[in-house]
């Protein structure tokens, strides 16, 4: 009786000093009778041992009140519930193994503790978007968690093997992305879940808008498996980027343009202590590709293929560092065959505005492939109806021969002469010839491989 009488006194609280639509914010053990198995895109806010709110599939938007506390809006606005600092927000449902569903959250401003696109424990999402524009959270999840809040009545069944298919993992999300722009984060974000979870691809972006610091920005999740992810860094100070934490996962791109980065490792940066050092998390990492672009804006200070493997393991064999010259302070060594870019820009005549602009291997040319490539460029440019010729300076007065590569950024005047259109003729395989050489020798002739030169060649006419 005197546990009821607490409870009741405990549900009473909450409603006075927390407001808000939602009527049922219930504790202890009556709060998982209540957001257990909830609707599908009715939200629902208890405390029971840890503030927890589940989204259940409905967009929400978390911000603040006029009087100053977090609050967490649905419904484009009509419903709202105020929400305690210290707040684990889902996007998805709890122990619910039924409905799939699909998350979306935005926080312009407020107080939480995590943000999670997906579930707790038992949970199913489709996709997950979580948008990072202010406010202060310690870490953001794309995918759901299998152990965030402990709960003893939940059969979870999470393992590393289940977690490796979406068929047997307790909670999942099939594709998440996570999208910071401004705010305060003072932890870390993920792609994946948390815990044994799966999601199947994770698409992470920190923004040039993003000034602050990031302790461990993760493509996938803190264990559990993640099939691809993709990670962007324009701006921001990381501690440590990597693809994925204890975990595992099939293939990564890692794309830093700008901010800072301490530590990056192209898969995983491994155990530090033997307790972790178990047969069960051994292989761990990433298992295919983890590509890596360092490019012009960017400041790594240590980079390395990171872990694949036991503990101490470094996976060359994993990991493809291509970078610009500058970029990286330490670890060019640790990689088998790191590849230094160049920028190359493109201008039209009379134009102030590259219409080509990218970052393009550092390569060499033998006298057999220079012959045949000018007699290439020469076919495939009079195919199109045009003559081309690179120049070093906007007036075309000091001819650039194209042939001899680049060792530096470069910056290009294309001069095009339109004559009376040949016979078309078919381009031979170029897949197997490196970049370079194709923007090099025919960047304006292969319509589709670098522009529509059918664009270009209008635009000039």
């Amino acid at each position: 009786m005197r546990k009821i009488l607490k409870n009741t006194l405990l549900v009473a609280f909450v409603s006075l000093v927390l407001p808000g639509v939602v009527s049922a914010a219930a504790t202890g053990d009556d709060a998982n009778k209540v957001c257990t198995g909830a609707a599908k895109g009715e939200p629902c806010y208890y405390n029971d041992g840890g503030f927890l709110f589940f989204a259940n599939g409905a967009p929400i938007e978390i911000k603040k009140n006029d009087s100053g506390n977090t609050l967490i809006t649905w419904d484009e606005g009509e419903k709202s519930q105020v929400v305690d600092s210290t707040t684990s927000v889902f996007g998805g449902m709890h122990d619910n193994t039924t409905e799939e569903v699909d998350t979306s959250i935005i926080m312009t401003d407020g107080t939480v503790k995590s943000i999670f696109g997906g579930g707790l424990h038992k949970s199913k999402v489709n996709t997950s978007k979580v948008v990072f524009n202010g406010g202060t959270v310690t870490s953001i999840f794309g995918g759901g968690s299998a152990y965030h809040h402990s709960d003893s009545d939940i059969d979870n069944n999470a393992s590393i093997e289940n977690s490796k298919s979406i068929e047997t993992a307790t909670t999942y999300v099939r594709e998440s992305e996570v999208i910071v722009n401004g705010g305060t984060i003072t932890g870390s974000v993920r792609g994946g879940g948390q815990g044994y979870a799966y999601t199947g691809k994770a698409r992470v972006v920190i923004n040039e808008t993003y000034t602050n610091d990031i302790d461990y920005l993760t493509g996938g999740g803190s264990n559990g498996y993640t099939g691809t992810a993709d990670i962007e860094v324009h701006g921001g100070n990381i501690n440590v980027l990597q693809s994925v934490n204890r975990g595992f996962m099939e293939s990564s791109t890692i794309l830093v343009d700008g901010g800072t980065v301490s530590n990056l490792y192209a898969s995983a940066e491994g155990y530090t202590s033997d307790q972790n050092d178990t047969e069960a998390n051994r292989n761990h990492g990433v298992t295919g590709k983890a590509e890596v672009f360092i490019k012009p804006g960017a400041t790594v200070e240590n980079v390395s293929p990171g872990q694949s493997g036991a503990k101490g393991t470094v996976n060359k064999d994993v990991a493809e560092l291509t970078y610009a010259e500058g970029t990286i302070t330490n670890g060019l060594d640790t990689f088998n065959e790191p590849v230094l870019t160049i920028r190359l820009r493109l201008f039209l005549e009379g134009e102030d505005e590259a219409f080509f602009e990218e970052d393009v291997p550092v390569g060499e040319m033998t006298e057999e492939e220079i012959a045949e490539y000018k007699e290439l460029m020469k076919e495939l440019a009079e195919s199109e109806g045009y003559t081309l010729a690179f120049y070093e300076d906007k007036d075309f007065t000091k001819e650039y021969d194209i042939t001899k590569g680049f060792t530096e950024d470069t910056d290009l005047y294309v001069k095009l002469v339109v004559v009376e259109k040949a016979e078309e003729i078919t381009p031979p395989d170029t897949g197997d010839i490196n970049l370079v050489l194709i923007i090099s020798m025919i960047v304006l002739a292969v319509a589709g491989s670098i522009f529509a030169s059918r664009k270009i060649a209008a635009k000039v006419k």
